[in-house]
């Protein structure tokens, strides 16, 4: 058995084996061919040869450049690299693209003028800022709060932040004169007439806003006036609370209520009026025709419909003449 697995599993025909040699020998060589191109072609390859007027611009190129850079804001380290002939210049400023010139000095950024940080080294949109920034009531509380400065580079802040010296805010409270306390006066409220009272009185009452006044008054106008306090609390949605908070202050005179006169009043009228409607003014008007002109107010009760409720509801709105 095992003879029989070693055949079949470990056993290469030669077909087999040409081709496991064939892709080995491929493999090998892709892996060489870097090494070998080095050894065989650029180790005979000579470097080009620098020639006076090329050495000559180079010397040029790096003296503008150095001259260009000195006592500017920005840190310049001119690095070249001969190689076959070959120049690299890493001159690129790391800070900003258009370099400045600076000089360091202590200074307090809460009053600093514009001029000064020019000076320091900060470009006159960023210097702007920073005015505009202390005009609005903004304040430096540490050196370490001009990090938060927008458009300074970290390594020109690293520079400046030794220098900055905040001055303490002197304030002096003793000599300050405050304006006395005054002690709290309840707001007076007036006593109103429910019947004449517009709605700038209404609105002067607890709880009453304008809504609540236009809805009192354009309800009192439809009845013809209030001839009971107690009829306020039926205005459309006024709730109960606020109506108990306004009844002190409630005033009224039922003589001041506008009556209709049942003898003359058309059908139209009555039913105007929230406390008759179309029904009752229609019976009120039939009876006055079958039974002629009424001779008193109560000659209503004759009407079937009318109880001695609704009598007690409209008696003050009604009248014989």
């Amino acid at each position: 058995m095992p003879k029989d697995i070693n055949e079949n599993y470990f056993y290469f025909k030669k077909s087999h084996r040409l081709a496991i040699t064939a892709i080995c020998l491929t493999v090998f060589c892709i892996a060489a061919a870097p090494y070998a191109y080095d050894y065989f072609y650029l180790s005979n390859k000579k470097a080009a040869p620098i020639n006076k007027d090329q050495l000559a611009l180079i010397e040029q190129l790096e003296k503008d450049t150095s001259n260009r850079y000195a006592g500017y804001a920005s840190d310049y380290t001119p690095y070249k690299n001969y190689n076959n002939g070959g120049y690299k210049n890493y001159s690129k400023n790391q800070y900003s693209n258009t370099p400045l010139k600076y000089r360091l000095f202590v200074f307090d950024p809460n009053t600093t003028t514009k001029q000064n940080w020019i000076e320091l080294g900060i470009r006159e949109k960023t210097a702007d800022g920073i005015l505009n920034y202390i005009s609005k009531g903004g304040r430096f509380r540490q050196p370490e709060d001009i990090n938060k400065i927008w458009g300074i580079d970290s390594v020109h802040k690293a520079r400046l932040i030794p220098y900055i010296k905040i001055a303490e805010l002197a304030t002096n409270y003793s000599n300050t004169k405050f304006p006395e306390r005054q002690p709290y006066v309840p707001k007076k409220i007036e006593a109103i007439n429910i019947n004449t009272a517009d709605t700038t009185a209404w609105a002067t009452l607890p709880g009453i806003g304008p809504g609540y006044a236009r809805r009192i008054v354009k309800f009192r106008d439809q009845l013809g006036g209030f001839y009971d306090t107690k009829q306020v609390a039926e205005t459309f949605m006024l709730p109960d609370s606020v109506y108990q908070k306004i009844l002190p202050y409630l005033r009224c005179n039922p003589n001041e209520t506008q009556k209709i006169n049942i003898n003359t009043a058309t059908e139209e009228n009555l039913k105007q009026h929230p406390k008759i409607r179309w029904q009752l003014a229609k019976l009120i008007v039939a009876y006055r025709k079958q039974h002629g002109s009424y001779k008193s107010i109560d000659e209503l009760t004759n009407i079937m419909i009318i109880t001695p409720e609704v009598m007690k509801d409209i008696r003050n709105y009604v009248k014989v003449e």
